[in-house]
């Protein structure tokens, strides 16, 4: 499509002279209104003097575009990225001018004279530059930024031309038009429509470029202010969502430019001598907004409404002015949920939605009277809720009709009764549409609003008697006065003093003023009793209707109460929950019990201030609490406060205003000096946010890394945690929730420092996890959390003692390969030994015996007694030979070796005495090893047992036993011989020998011996 420049008309090049001047000098402003603006300067940590551009990043933080490099805001803290020469991975200059983000988690960055890229997940830069050897031979000089969501594209304007880069690589080209000649325009801004259209501003043009055919059409537009002049010098644009291209210009205004009709209009700001220079423009996301736009200027900040074509001016004189921004405005960036961040010549600065929700009307003067008009009574009608009756002190009594503002004085027949000076305590409105007056001079006044008359007269009732509180339950009014409870009886139209609630208060020596009333659902009238300062005995009484049952709750005897001291205002809860306000904070419990479990809500528990007056409920179940510095609202689901200060929303500064809720509109109203502010709570919004960790420094040293898993040295158990929460109203109201789970700890520490520090951390795995609460009582969407492992020391580690189990298994090891050498030499030294034995001295002694046997023959019967005897000898040496070998043989080390050798002897020894054996033993199925000399002790044993049966017993049956049991053994040999004599038990040198072999082994030996025989029994211990 081509675009074709508009024509103006002649009549708007000829509008008479004198309409121009005019226009000229003619303040085009509407009176300003209330809007309350944070403000981030030095003192809250924004070190930059100015701000070019902001953006909300994809995770949740604020980056902001400055002179001294990119600073990113988390609520608490400001944390500034630089250039750093020695690295390329920084920005390339601290100056920076655009900022946008694409969806790749990427911020794209003017910085000087080039383009850097900054990652949000590694907070690294990457310098980036277009390809083409033509461009990189000068300066790139990019200029302003436009980021297509839909086709994922950055444009780029710089001071050669138009570049883009699309998807998530980088790569920036060139992009031609057409017409070549145009290709290096210098571009300030630019704006795209849905038509698949750019609007490229410039300093001397504006241009219409069309994407896919790459036509690019001029756009002259005629100064309305000068008509000599054309419009030039765009530096930024916007467009409405009703296809309307408002541009920004450097000296000629705002520009609106109807994109189908091609009709167009331009508006200054101030006179057109002066400088009207447009930075930025963009809307708020608030629906009433819609006609409105938001012009940042090089005056200040501005804004223009659409429809009767007049600015507003919201420039301060500096910082600290909370209604209005500071200097020249560069750039808008809408945030949900938080409102709109404005970025500025002198700091940054937000527009949070909020706290605007308060509406702001000023009383008309009465009387032209210039005096503080504080509204102490405020009742909207039954019958009419356009309506509502007003008692100002010191000024006078009012009808005041709510949608137009306007205040009539009261009807005729309750005027003069209800003068400046007849003392108003208090009013009320009752279902009847009875408007009841408690005054001073007159007494009680019921005046039938629809009938336009007094129920009775004048001083007829509570005369000097003041009634302080009204209240309505089942068609029953009932007044609260300085002397007690009563009721209205409307047949008779009388009051009844109700005597047992009044003689209660009375026996239990109370104030007996009521101040205050309320219901509960159980019937029970709750009554406020005594709040002057100089009362010791307020307290609290529960009348129930039904069963006339009193309960009385003493100050003095309530720890709680007694901390409350003075009570202000009470009230029943939707949650039957009895809450109380003072000047300490607001005591609440259940109606039903035996009051002993007072709770108290403070300053600890999010309260703006413990001082609180009036207490009143919305439909949505909040409790609105009228403080010292402003207001609260209390969840009763959530428990928590929502806090509107004087010093950070648009509600006014009076000192506990009063609050009344009108239930029938659903509207809270807030009453300051000569105003009030109105609330409608169902506009109240509550956005959950995400609370993030920020840094971590590991022994007072920060790092970069973002791991969620740590592994630490058992020397790094200092670890710094910083956190916040990404809610940005009111950020110092945020709470904030952490623990460190060790296996042990799992309690959470509740605080509002947005940091934990953990010291000399011992080894072990810890996980720490964090959330938070925001200031509107709404816990964060998410949970942080981070696992640290510290390992121990070296010494203490699993290695460490691998380590040191494989070096002593080693040992051990060796040690016992040692001793398995060893006794493998032992083994063959003494199978060698065994063997030399049985070879050679069992060989050269057997060759002795036969010699001598020999000669023993040749002897003939003479014989040779000395040979036979030498003969006997060397048999007892081959015999005790034998028995040496068969010790030191290796292969018999176990026990059943030994007892199948004693079992061999006792065959060979006395079975060729025709002695009769038996033989019970057990399966020895445990390897018990035995040494030489035990082995052979052991065997001596019995051996010199079995010798003294075949030399003495004369036995004819002999029994050999053994039996053993876990490790443990015993051996007995049994004879039927004629036993021993009494002194040879005691006194041979056999039997000692044996003892002394037994008591070697760690045994217990028994001999008995009788006419029947003899029984050595050997038992292991």
């Amino acid at each position: 499509m081509t675009i074709v420049p508009l024509k103006v008309s002649p009549y708007q090049l000829l509008k008479p002279g004198i309409i121009f001047i005019c226009l000229l000098y003619l303040p085009l402003f509407s009176q300003k209104s209330s809007i309350v603006f944070d403000h981030y300067g030095y003192n809250q940590g924004f070190t930059s003097r100015s701000s070019r551009g902001v953006v909300k990043a994809s995770n949740g933080f604020i980056y902001i575009s400055t002179e001294q490099g990119l600073a990113k805001y988390d609520g608490n803290q400001f944390t500034y990225f630089s250039h750093n020469p020695a690295d390329t991975s920084s920005l390339s200059d601290n100056y920076l001018k655009d900022i946008c983000q694409d969806k790749h988690g990427r911020l794209w960055i003017v910085s000087g004279n080039d383009i850097n890229v900054f990652d949000l997940k590694t907070e690294s830069t990457s310098r980036v530059y277009p390809r083409g050897k033509e461009i990189l031979s000068k300066h790139f000089d990019p200029l302003c930024f436009l980021y297509d969501t839909i086709q994922d594209k950055v444009w780029i304007g710089t001071e050669h031309g138009l570049f883009w880069n699309q998807g998530d690589g980088i790569s920036i080209q060139p992009y031609t038009f057409t017409d070549a000649a145009k290709n290096a325009i210098s571009i300030n801004a630019i704006v795209a429509d849905d038509r698949n259209t750019l609007w490229l501003g410039t300093p001397g043009e504006l241009y219409a470029l069309q994407i896919r055919s790459r036509e690019l059409t001029e756009i002259a537009l005629q100064d309305k202010y000068s008509q000599n002049d054309k419009i030039s010098g765009f530096m930024t644009g916007y467009m409405t969502e009703d296809h309307m291209l408002w541009l920004g210009t450097w000296t000629q205004g705002l520009v609106k430019y109807d994109i189908r009709s091609q009709q167009y209009d331009n508006f200054h700001f101030t006179g057109a001598a002066e400088q009207n220079g447009v930075l930025a423009i963009n809307q708020s996301a608030l629906k009433k907004e819609n006609g409105l736009l938001w012009v940042g200027t090089t005056k200040g900040l501005m804004t223009f409404d659409i429809l009767s074509q007049k600015f507003t001016s919201y420039v301060a004189e500096s910082i600290d002015d909370m209604y209005g921004v500071p200097s020249s405005v560069w750039d808008f960036y809408n945030a949900s949920p938080e409102g709109m961040w404005i970025a500025s010549h002198n700091g940054l600065h937000r527009y949070d939605f909020n706290k605007q929700i308060f509406g702001e009307t000023y009383f008309p003067n009465p009387k032209n009277e210039i005096r503080t008009f504080n509204v102490s009574n405020f009742d909207i009608d039954r019958s009419d809720p356009d309506i509502a009756w007003m008692f100002v002190p010191g000024i006078g009594n009012f009808k005041y009709r709510l949608s137009d503002n306007s205040l009539s004085a009261f009807p005729h027949v309750v005027e003069a009764l209800v003068t400046r000076s007849s003392g108003i305590f208090n009013t009320y409105i009752d279902a009847q549409n009875i408007l009841w007056i408690s005054t001073n001079d007159n007494g009680l006044l019921g005046y039938d609003i629809t009938m336009d008359s007094l129920l009775y007269a004048p001083r007829s009732f509570f005369n000097k008697n003041w009634v302080y509180s009204f209240l309505e339950y089942q068609g029953i009014l009932y007044l609260g006065t300085r002397n007690g409870l009563f009721r209205y009886d409307r047949e008779g139209n009388t009051f009844e003093d109700i005597e047992s609630v009044n003689q209660s208060i009375n026996d239990h020596q109370l104030t007996p003023a009521v101040y205050d009333m309320d219901f509960d659902e159980h019937g029970q009238l709750w009554l406020q009793l005594g709040h002057k300062p100089t009362v010791t005995d307020n307290g609290l009484l529960a009348y129930n209707t039904e069963t006339k049952e009193i309960k009385f709750i003493k100050a003095s005897d309530n720890i709680v109460l007694s901390i409350l001291a003075t009570i202000n205002d009470i009230h029943v809860g939707s949650d039957q929950e009895m809450y109380v306000s003072s000047l300490n904070g607001i005591a609440h419990f259940k109606t039903q019990g035996d009051f002993s479990d007072i709770g108290l809500y403070t300053k600890q528990h999010g309260m703006i201030s413990n001082s609180v007056i009036d207490l009143v409920e919305d439909h949505s179940g909040n409790i609105w609490c009228s403080g010292n510095f402003g207001i609260m609202a209390f969840n009763m689901k959530s428990k928590t406060f929502r806090n509107f200060s004087q010093t950070a929303t648009s509600i006014g500064k009076s000192e506990y205003p009063m609050l009344y809720y009108d239930h029938h509109a659903q509207s809270l109203y807030v009453f300051q000096n000569n105003y009030y502010n109105v609330l409608h709570p169902q506009d109240l919004t509550y956005y959950p946010s995400s609370i993030s960790i920020t840094s971590i420094q590991i022994n007072n040293k920060e790092t970069k890394r973002k791991d969620r898993k740590w592994v630490l040295n058992h020397d790094q158990n200092q670890i710094y945690i910083s956190f916040s929460l990404l809610s940005y109203t009111n950020s110092s109201d945020n709470i904030y929730k952490y623990k460190l789970e060790d296996g042990t700890n799992i309690n959470w520490v509740e605080t509002k420092e947005n940091h934990a520090r953990f010291d000399k951390l011992a080894p072990g795995h810890y996980v720490f996890i964090v959330k938070g609460t925001n200031g509107f009582g709404i816990q964060s969407d998410n949970e942080e959390r981070i696992e640290f492992r510290i390992r121990p020391p070296f010494i203490q580690s699993i290695w460490f003692l691998l380590i040191l189990f494989a070096g002593l298994f080693a040992a051990l090891f060796s040690f016992f390969k040692y001793r398995e050498k060893q006794a493998g030499k032992m083994h063959k030294l003494r199978l060698a030994i065994a063997r030399d034995l049985h070879d050679e001295m069992g060989s050269t002694l057997s060759n002795i015996l036969m010699m001598s046997e020999l000669e023993i023959l040749k002897s003939g019967e003479k014989g040779n007694r000395t040979l036979e005897k030498v003969a006997v000898k060397i048999r007892e040496v081959m015999d005790s030979m034998s028995d040496i070998v068969w010790s030191i043989n290796p292969q018999h080390d176990r026990l059943e070796d030994v007892v199948i050798k004693i079992q061999h002897e006792v065959i060979e020894a006395l079975e060729p005495r025709d002695i009769a054996l038996k033989f019970f033993v057990q399966p020895i199925s445990e390897k018990i090893a035995f040494s030489i000399s035990d082995r052979r002790d052991l065997y001596l044993i019995f051996k010199e047992a079995i010798n003294n049966i075949a030399k003495h017993a004369d036995a004819k049956h002999v029994t050999f036993t053994y039996v053993n049991s876990h490790r443990k053994y015993s051996l007995s040999i049994q004879d039927d011989g004629k036993g021993f004599a009494g002194d040879q038990v005691h006194t041979g040198n056999g039997l000692k020998n044996m003892r002394a072999r037994a008591e070697k082994l760690g045994c217990t030996l028994q001999l008995v011996s009788d006419a029947g025989g003899t029984t050595i029994h050997l038992e292991k211990l």
